[in-house]
């Protein structure tokens, strides 16, 4: 109840108002479905919005998962980056009207979030 009076019950719009390329962040504890919703969003994205997309894994201990991105890359038609996080850093900048959807396993301190009562 909390988190809902914080974000709010109605509908919004993504803000990608910004200087390209505009990044997205996805966030979350292991199997809580980032990959898969950066796949969804990013199509979203490409069909819904026109958007030019990069997604991008910062994930660098389970190369798995971005294999994972990668496939869902290629099914969908969107540029994905699997290097690791240095590699990527190195990389020229996207060109502009870019939105870039990047995201990161959930480290050890947001385990204690879902049990605190603050």
């Amino acid at each position: 109840q909390q988190l809902i009076a914080m974000l709010g019950t109605g509908d919004t719009e993504i803000d990608l108002v910004g200087n390209p390329p505009v990044a997205v962040m996805m966030v979350g504890l292991q199997g809580s479905g980032k990959t898969t919703t950066t796949a969804k969003l990013g199509l979203w994205l490409k069909k819904r919005r026109k958007r030019k997309v990069l997604m991008a894994s910062l994930d660098v201990r389970r190369p798995a998962a971005q294999r994972q991105l990668a496939v869902l890359g290629e099914q969908a038609a969107i540029d994905t980056l699997v290097q690791n996080l240095y590699e990527a850093l190195k990389m020229p900048r996207p060109e502009a009207g870019y939105v870039t959807i990047q995201w990161a396993k959930g480290s050890p301190l947001m385990i204690p979030l879902p049990a605190s009562n603050s």
